[in-house]
């Protein structure tokens, strides 16, 4: 079994543990090709606190989403911050920061 695959669909490239997955666990590591950014033209920036416009990462989250056939609405997105606090996301935290940074 290889340790990382990389894999693409409808142009939106992103790599994934399939070990992970056989442990039950989704999960996607995005490559920043083919999007809709403007700061650096053309890749797939999903990152709203760097000052990209908010309607093309918003634009690039829905891709990267329908490529891995997930509904972007329901992303929860952190704040990476250095310390031992760790955040359980539960039902209520779906969602959260998936089209704002200020609820992230």
């Amino acid at each position: 079994m290889q340790d990382f695959i990389i894999t693409q669909k409808n142009n939106i490239w992103w790599g994934m543990f399939p070990r992970l997955t056989q442990a039950g666990f989704g999960n996607a590591c995005s490559c920043r090709l083919h999007g809709e950014s403007d700061m650096v033209p053309g890749t797939l920036n999903l990152a709203l606190h760097v000052g990209d416009e908010v309607e093309l990462v918003l634009q690039n989250r829905r891709l990267f989403a329908q490529a891995l056939g997930l509904d972007a609405s329901k992303f929860t997105t952190c704040e990476q911050v250095h310390g031992s606090n760790v955040a359980v996301v539960d039902e209520a935290l779906v969602g959260a920061g998936a089209t704002a940074l200020a609820d992230t």
